[in-house]
């Protein structure tokens, strides 16, 4: 079985309880850029892209679509931003 300490698993929840906070779509403050170390993580915040709004989705957190500088499915990455403005 799976065993660990009682309180690995209050401090997991804890923390899973905070990353729900700063997920949450209402009172969400995008990062200030100056404080990130490089490179600079980038992502594209996709809520109210016509897709993701018409199927319901992420309706109470924040939706970010990130891509790695070196994908090497660079196209695959635009019809995927595509299909999610239509």
């Amino acid at each position: 079985g799976f065993s660990r300490p009682a309180k690995d698993f209050h401090l997991f929840n804890c923390q899973r309880t905070e990353a729900r906070k700063t997920e949450a779509l209402d009172g969400f403050v995008k990062p200030d850029p100056t404080t990130m170390k490089d490179p600079i993580p980038a992502g594209l915040l996709v809520n109210d892209m016509p897709y993701i709004s018409k199927q319901g989705y992420y309706k109470k957190t924040v939706a970010v679509l990130g891509i790695t500088t070196k994908t090497k499915r660079l196209n695959d990455v635009k019809k995927f931003i595509k299909m999610l403005e239509k």
